[in-house]
């Protein structure tokens, strides 16, 4: 399995202590990293198999892929350190 955090560093390589920072005192954004991992593990696995079902389920989940990439470059771009 790969770590969450390399995963979303190798995403937006330049935010890496943001992404840190947020892992480490953010519970939702810790949890959307998971899921990022998750999801795009999946979709990993579903890249060799064939059929109609399997495009449907990579398609949903390229589209949860983007969706999490969007809600967590949303998360690093209004980081603010106190």
């Amino acid at each position: 399995m790969t770590d969450p955090k390399h995963q979303i560093v190798d995403s937006f390589p330049a935010n890496e202590d943001v992404i840190r920072l947020l892992r480490e005192t953010d519970p939702r954004f810790a949890t959307l990293c998971e899921e990022y991992v998750a999801v795009n593990n999946r979709l990993d696995a579903l890249a060799h198999t064939k059929g109609a079902e399997a495009s449907a389920r990579a398609s949903a989940l390229r589209q949860r892929s983007t969706a999490i990439e969007e809600e967590l470059l949303t998360a690093i771009e209004g980081y603010c350190p106190v």
